[in-house]
């Protein structure tokens, strides 16, 4: 069985873009998602939890 792009638990780099300006941080995956699917994501550092999509191996990509 194939492992999706982000498991949950896993620890996985945010990637945020504002205008021309991309932020990349740390965060923690709170449920499994294939490339492309949506998932929450949670900060270590704040405990916030936001929405983002999968994009690659552990990296998801947060929409504004």
């Amino acid at each position: 069985e194939a492992q999706p792009a982000v498991a949950r638990g896993q620890q996985v780099t945010v990637i945020a873009t504002v205008g021309a300006v991309t932020v990349t941080a740390q965060g923690i995956a709170q449920q499994d998602a294939e490339l492309g699917e949506r998932l929450r994501v949670k900060s270590p550092s704040s405990g916030q939890v936001y929405g983002a999509s999968a994009t690659g191996q552990a990296e998801v990509t947060v929409h504004e």
